[in-house]
């Protein structure tokens, strides 16, 4: 494996180090290291979670899911902006095709810019549009090829500007801790 300042390969692949570019990256990695490190449970380290993503992207709402094993893809919601409406442990079925070929499929992100979109696609968009969101970020965490769980924010319309998806996208790594130890 060759490593510098820029970036690193590993099996024969380029990926870009954002973290050498950015403060702000480096900025949430030891937040997010800082509270691994002095967490008592999984639920403080996806409260530093949500607020590193809150911090430097924003939104109304924010869930991490994990996918259960099986065939039905069903995501166990592990953390919650708003337990009320999207309660810890609760689970989501029944994602439309275009969701499940391009997050699992492709393990792409799936945005929502407006509420036409949201209405399109998600099938609790009227609990969405109550709770004053009208745009959806669900950002796929894959591991060998499969993805297993998704970050979840949403926002008011044409809040996930391509900075926004882009800083999102960054920070979606700080999650496969608590992913894999929710396991």
């Amino acid at each position: 494996m060759q490593l510098n300042r820029n970036s690193y390969r590993i099996n024969g692949g380029r990926v870009m180090n954002e973290v050498c570019k950015s403060d702000a990256a480096a900025q949430a990695m030891i937040a997010m290291t800082a509270a691994q490190a002095s967490a008592s449970s999984l639920a403080e380290i996806l409260d530093a979670l949500a607020h590193i993503f809150a911090q430097f992207v924003g939104h109304r709402i924010f869930t991490v899911s994990v996918f259960e094993s099986g065939h039905d893809l069903i995501a166990r919601r592990i953390w919650s902006s708003r337990p009320d409406v999207y309660p810890v442990g609760g689970t989501k079925g029944g994602p439309c095709d275009e969701w499940v070929q391009q997050v699992i499929g492709r393990r792409e992100i799936f945005l929502c810019h407006d509420a036409a979109e949201v209405r399109r696609v998600m099938p609790d968009h009227e609990t969405i549009f109550g709770l004053g969101c009208g745009s959806v970020l669900n950002l796929p965490v894959c591991l060998s090829g499969a993805t297993i769980g998704t970050v979840n924010l949403l926002h008011e319309p044409l809040w996930f500007t391509p900075e926004r998806v882009q800083k999102a996208t960054m920070l979606r790594a700080l999650a496969y801790a608590p992913m894999l130890l929710s396991h």
